[in-house]
Formats: structure tokens, C-alpha cells, sequence
């Protein structure tokens, strides 16, 4: 820390709290950065050096580049109006799959090839929550994984579509999440914890910390989890969160990487009616900002089944 101008108190910038804080006992705090005001400036001024602007513009190039627009969150705004601001402002992705097939070797001289998945067809569209139902070995989790590009364990072919275009899924999975069932999160660690984490482990070389440490701020409040922000994950020896915030920390985690996609693999699972139609809501509202949202969904009760598009 640097003695301010007057020489009798040292001060620090707080890049997570966006204020200056006294500098006294601190050590070692994350996130914190020195600066001294310059010369004949006043603290207002440097201190708006400090100001958070607008997120990582484009995270790919060409017709799937974009920016999120409202840098810093609204402490006042709904959860429900910081979900549909984070608006990707130039492109959105219709996803459409004819043909889709995953096979596996059999070992059988027969049929030396067992189908996974055989011929499947069908559209994902921006902007719209889309379910991929069935009843159980139907393939729901298979045809998401293959979609989202996570198949390494068998042959996939078929035609993927990307906004008309032949494409395929590998090219935007930079810009693609993908939320599993089990929880991947720290328990020892807060919500806001566990998502700066992520949001710095996911930021690339053009943000800025204080930049990533805005998308949390705004990821916190559209998830509406601000209320438990600073409460411990919790595990089965520590009380946490619910289990219905725990499924939402898990779907803000992957957003930390700004997708235009977003993929779920059963993300109501073990929640009751009121957790689910939340989370669902919560979907409903995120894909009206432009993202692309398809989860996998067995056995849905009334209340979310009619959040769905």
C-alpha cells in the first residue's frame, strides 16, 4: 500500500466491493488493488479507472461474435430483468440435427456395431427452453452429450446445423456450457467463492478480473442467489445451501463462461415441486435473452412442465 497524499492514512482499492478500504491490518486479501491517486485529482477520479466496463465482447470471431451488455449489476434490478440483459447483442444459435446416430463396437461377429442413438432428428432454437423427454434408456443423455460435443467413447455421425448452415458442434464449443447432474463445485468454498473461481479460471486473455468479477456479480443476482452469496456450498458433515440453490450455483458456474448454449443434463432431479418450477423459471428467463437452452427432463411436474417451450 502507498501513504495517500495527507501521509496519514493508507488506503486500497477493493476491485470485488468497487471502494476504497482502509489498508490497516490487511496483509494478503484477493482481489485487492493498490493505487494512489494522482496529483491534484480527486478520489472520485481515480477511482473511476477502477469502474468495471462492459464484459468480454466477442468469444468467437465472425457471425457468433458478441458482447453482454449492463457491465456491473443493478443491486436493485429483478433477477428476472439481469436475466434477459444478458443479451448476446449480434448473434444467436438455431441448432438442427438430422441423423444423428452414436454406435459402439459390440464384439458380437453378428452385429459388430450397437446403435446408441439411431437416426435421431429434430431443432433446438434460440430463445426457447427445449426439453429432450423419454422414458429411461431412451437416449436423452446421449443425444445431449452428442450434441454438445462430448462423446469420446463411441463414433458419431449425422448432419449438425448451425443457423442453416452445415457445421459442426465442435466449432462452437468454446460458447457452449454444459451443466451434469452431480454437482461440481467446492464445499468448503461460498457460492461467490465457488464463482469467481470459475469466472477466473474461464475469463480469456481479453477481460480483466474486475471484469469477471462483474459477470459474477450479475450471474448472482439473475440466478437470484445474492441472499446466500457469502453462505458455505455445505456438504453432509457441514450445513451449505439447499439443495434447489445448489442446482442453481451449478448452472451460474457454467456461466461464468458467457455461453450462447447451454446444455443440462437433468437438472430438476431430487428437487421438490417448488425448487424445480424455480429453476425452471429461472431457465425460462435466461433463454429470453437469446441463449440456447436444451436439458434433458424425466418426469417433470405440472409447474415446470409448463416452463418449458
Amino acid at each position: 500500500p502507498t501513504p495517500d497524499q495527507a501521509g496519514e492514512t493508507w488506503q486500497v482499492w477493493d476491485g470485488s466491493e468497487r471502494k476504497w478500504v482502509d489498508a490497516v491490518g490487511v496483509r494478503a486479501k484477493l482481489q485487492l488493488e493498490v493505487k494512489k491517486p494522482a496529483a491534484g485529482h480527486s478520489r472520485d477520479k481515480a477511482k473511476s479507472k477502477h469502474q468495471v466496463g462492459d464484459l468480454v465482447g466477442e468469444m468467437v470471431r465472425g457471425a457468433l461474435s458478441r458482447s453482454m451488455q449492463h457491465s456491473v449489476a443493478d443491486e436493485e434490478a429483478s433477477p428476472h430483468a439481469m436475466a434477459t440483459a444478458m443479451r448476446p447483442s449480434e448473434a444467436t444459435i438455431d441448432i438442427e440435427f438430422e441423423g444423428l446416430t452414436v454406435s459402439i463396437p459390440s464384439g458380437s461377429k453378428r452385429n459388430p456395431v450397437k446403435k446408441l442413438l439411431d437416426g435421431a432428428t429434430g431443432r433446438i432454437s434460440a430463445g426457447r427452453v427445449t426439453a429432450i423427454m423419454g422414458p429411461s434408456g431412451a437416449g436423452k443423455t446421449t443425444l445431449m452429450t452428442a450434441l454438445a460435443d462430448r462423446v469420446d467413447y463411441a463414433k458419431v455421425t449425422g448432419v449438425t446445423r448451425l443457423n442453416n448452415e452445415e457445421r459442426p458442434m465442435s466449432m462452437v464449443k468454446r460458447i457452449m456450457g454444459f451443466v451434469p447432474q452431480e454437482d461440481t463445485m467446492h464445499r468448503n468454498l461460498t457460492v461467490k467463492e465457488n464463482l469467481k473461481y470459475y469466472a477466473w479460471l474461464k475469463k480469456d486473455s481479453r477481460s480483466s478480473y474486475k471484469d469477471a468479477n462483474a459477470l459474477v456479480d450479475r450471474v448472482l443476482l439473475a440466478m437470484n442467489l445474492v441472499e446466500v452469496r457469502h453462505t458455505l456450498i455445505g456438504d453432509e458433515n457441514k450445513r451449505g445451501i439447499s439443495g434447489g440453490q445448489r442446482k442453481r450455483v451449478n448452472v451460474a458456474i457454467e456461466l461464468m463462461g458467457s455461453p450462447v448454449i447451454l446444455f443440462l443434463d437433468e437438472p430438476t432431479s431430487g428437487l421438490d415441486s417448488t425448487s424445480a418450477e424455480e429453476l425452471c423459471a429461472t431457465l425460462s428467463f435466461l433463454a429470453e435473452s437469446g441463449m440456447t437452452i436444451a436439458m434433458v427432463i424425466h418426469q417433470p411436474r405440472y409447474e415446470a412442465f409448463v416452463k418449458i417451450d
